[in-house]
């Protein structure tokens, strides 16, 4: 027996998996001929509308019964389909066997009719536990239901009528099925025997990540494409995994695991749209609809009679100069556009167009900006961003130009005090971030000679923006300005190579009276290739002192009781330096 089948044997001899090993056996013979199928569904559908009668009515407290009402009307009222991908459920605790169990079969039996059936529960948590208990391990099964479900969204591109969100919440089970299904075979390999055995276990397991599952993504995705809304749906699907790629939330505390169910379902979707020819402008058309989704929401929302907390006198995010112009979350799309484009672009329009649309998010300040600060996705999606700009002819005149454009939310931060919000300057810190890492690949592909010149004149004019942003900043919220400014000096060696004592002469003084700041930068260049003796010289050269520096910094954790700011990478510094620290004596 493979590990494969040992896997899927797993899933089987769980309590639900030996439910379904009976609903196997009676679904193949209810559909034996269309008479059957016909009347075991017209049969299921009646059990399943009287358990759905008995659910409300079953509830006997009164605050349950409040929930499950207020969240059905807030079902009613929403208008964004694509919120049953992170919706909220109300926690109400009532038998829901019957709706499961009726709701399970009668979508096995029949599933055009079976999906129709679950939608008219009262709120898609319903629909979405029936179909994540009773569906997410029939791999057949979500083929079938992905081809089956109701359309979403009609000729124009709105919400149907019928408000149907089936397909969307089957679309999601693919990321649980493959989440399962991994599961149960890392299970199977870490009980697959001896010692000797598990280099094969381990093979194994990694050829199911890096061929089987992507195999089936492919296949699955190429079904949804095909149908008349498909592509509306998987643009939407594309924006909600990057959205949980971004912030992290696959991965669990302490966990070591690379593989993610999300992160990998995202790849097989973007290669799926890659194939299918899906370009950067049909992603944007995609943000387009949900921008003016949300400011019709927004709209409507604005006529509800609300009590107001008192105000505090402060302004709105979207008062005043420089103020939030935009309302949907717009970044996670641009992300997976990026993602689209990979790494070799071969058309300068689709990069300029994507260039284009990151200015207009940066200029309306789009709210799905703050993923970069929230997540663990800082670096590597904006030096993709960077590396995508630099394929560009001059990306410093690109960088320049969006910057200025950023002015009004410069001005806007000098009086932060003044505005109901928190993240200030975050557009501008983004942008220069995605320079940084345009200037190293802009670098690497040139030849020594001007545009090499030009690059490395690109990132002394983005330390000059830096330092002035940390400076003038009345509330640097997370420190973004002034790591933003340390961060500068891990680029150093990369674009300066030998000549980079030169450029510590020009960046280092301004830094040189501020102990922490120094310690900070030249820990950020020792982890970037250059040796601790060497540093020491070139500081020094640079007219400032690295182990007075280290001692200070120190010396002033011991007096504040904040031990967080000597740093592992300080301590490693000082090591490799020979300084040792003393602590100050009693008394």
């Amino acid at each position: 027996m493979t590990l494969l089948e040992q896997a899927e044997d797993t899933l089987k001899t769980q309590p639900w998996g030996l439910r379904h090993a009976f609903h196997d056996a009676f679904v193949a013979a209810a559909r034996e001929t269309p008479e059957r199928q016909a009347a075991w569904s017209r049969a299921l559908e009646e059990a399943f509308a009287d358990a759905r009668g008995a659910l409300v009515t079953g509830l006997t407290d009164k605050m349950d019964r409040r929930e499950v009402e207020g969240a059905s009307q807030a079902w009613r009222e929403e208008s964004d389909p694509f919120s049953v991908w992170g919706r909220w459920a109300p926690e109400v605790y009532f038998d829901r066997s019957y709706i499961w169990h009726w709701g399970a079969v009668l979508t096995r039996v029949q599933p055009v009719e079976g999906l129709r059936a679950l939608e008219t529960l009262p709120y898609p948590a319903l629909i979405n536990e029936v179909l994540v208990l009773q569906c997410r391990e029939d791999r057949e099964l979500i083929e079938e239901l992905i081809v089956a479900s109701p359309p979403v969204f009609d000729e124009q591109g709105d919400w149907g009528p019928e408000r149907s969100v089936a397909a969307l919440l089957v679309v999601n089970l693919i990321a649980a099925h493959m989440n399962a299904l991994h599961d149960a075979l890392s299970r199977a390999t870490r009980t697959s025997g001896n010692k000797r055995e598990q280099p094969g276990a381990d093979a194994t397991l990694k050829g199911f990540e890096e061929r089987e599952l992507p195999n089936w993504i492919t296949r699955v995705f190429g079904l949804l494409l095909r149908r008349s809304d498909g592509l509306r749906i998987a643009l939407g699907y594309l924006g909600y995994l990057v959205r949980t790629t971004l912030l992290g939330r696959e991965q669990q505390y302490g966990s070591t695991e690379r593989w993610g169910a999300h992160e990998s379902t995202l790849g097989g979707l973007v290669k799926v749209l890659r194939d299918a020819g899906v370009s950067v402008a049909q992603v944007r058309e995609a943000w387009c609809a949900a921008e003016e989704l949300a400011m019709h929401k927004e709209t409507e929302d604005a006529k509800r009679n609300r009590v107001h907390p008192r105000s505090s006198g402060r302004r709105g995010e979207r008062e005043g100069e420089g103020a939030r112009t935009l309302r949907a979350n717009g970044f996670p799309l641009l992300c997976g556009a990026a993602v689209m484009l990979g790494g070799d672009p071969t058309s300068d329009a689709e990069i300029l167009l994507f260039w284009s649309w990151f200015e207009e998010l940066l200029q309306g300040r789009d709210p799905g900006l703050s993923l970069v600060i929230q997540g663990r996705s800082l670096m590597e999606v904006l030096q993709h961003f960077g590396f995508l700009l630099a394929k560009l002819p001059d990306p410093g005149a690109l960088v320049r130009v969006a910057y200025a454009k950023l002015e009004p939310q410069r001005r806007r931060a000098r009086f932060a005090f003044y505005y109901d919000e928190r993240c200030h300057d975050l557009e501008s810190v983004i942008l220069l971030r995605v320079a940084l890492s345009a200037a190293s690949y802009w670098l690497d592909r040139e030849k020594p000679g001007e545009q090499a010149d030009a690059a490395r004149s690109l990132f002394m004019w983005i330390y000059e923006r830096a330092r002035a942003l940390w400076l003038t900043a009345v509330l640097d919220s997370g420190q973004s300005t002034r790591e933003l400014v340390t961060s500068c000096f891990a680029w150093v060696p990369l674009l300066f190579g030998e000549s980079r004592g030169e450029a510590f002469k020009q960046i280092i003084p301004p830094l040189a009276n501020d102990a922490c700041m120094l310690v900070d930068a030249c820990v950020n260049v020792r982890l970037n290739g250059i040796e601790a003796e060497k540093l020491r010289v070139l500081v020094a050269d640079a007219g400032a002192d690295l182990d007075a520096a280290l001692r200070d910094v120190y010396q002033w954790s011991e007096l504040t009781g904040r031990k967080e700011e000597v740093s592992e990478g300080l301590q490693k510094l000082a090591e490799e330096l020979g300084i040792k620290f003393n602590a100050p004596e009693d008394g």
